[in-house]
């Protein structure tokens, strides 16, 4: 009887002092990183051809993140523009864009040939209630110049079946635009 509460003392001890620490990060990004699915299908990033830039707000203009990257092995590409509407607000910040926000607006684009035809769908071209695309930076060092975010949400093109972009997660290096 003692041998068998010995036993399940010690095989509780292990597995609480063994588990998952739950305030750890799922998934940890390597920088210089892209990955985002497209209707359910890993998009091919071409990490030669992805971009981050970033324009501070000055002169008149609004301060905008983008994010340009096209595909390894299709003719496919998606950029998305990151929009601060207040002046006085710094573009290199955390924060949540997406249709819904007052003043940090997204514009996202994916682009696709099929053959001779050429599509493109964008979150603006979807109705009210498909209308969801957010992009979320999640933190940014001004410093080494690298952001990480995530973004989601839905891409429409009148004719042709809605585009669901998901997971999407990056870990970049950016540049400043003059």
């Amino acid at each position: 009887m003692k041998k068998n509460l010995f036993v399940t003392c010690l095989a509780s001890v292990f597995l609480l002092g063994c588990s998952k620490d739950t305030n750890a990060p799922s998934d940890s990004l390597p920088t210089n990183t892209l990955r985002l699915m497209v209707n359910g299908k890993t998009f091919p990033v071409d990490p030669n051809h992805t971009t981050l830039k970033i324009r501070k707000p000055s002169n008149g203009y609004i301060g905008r993140v983008t994010l340009f990257t096209s595909s390894a092995s299709t003719s496919e590409e998606i950029t998305l523009y990151a929009f601060q509407l207040d002046d006085n607000v710094s573009i290199e910040a955390p924060g949540e864009f997406g249709d819904s926000k007052s003043n940090m607006r997204i514009y996202a684009d994916y682009l696709t040939n099929n053959g001779s035809a050429g599509y493109t769908f964008r979150n603006d071209y979807c109705d009210v209630n498909n209308k969801n695309f957010t992009i979320k930076i999640e933190s940014v060092n001004t410093a080494a110049h690298t952001m990480i975010g995530s973004f989601n949400g839905n891409l429409c093109n009148g004719s042709q079946p809605m585009i669901k972009v998901e997971n999407g997660r990056f870990n970049l290096p950016y540049t400043i635009e003059p």
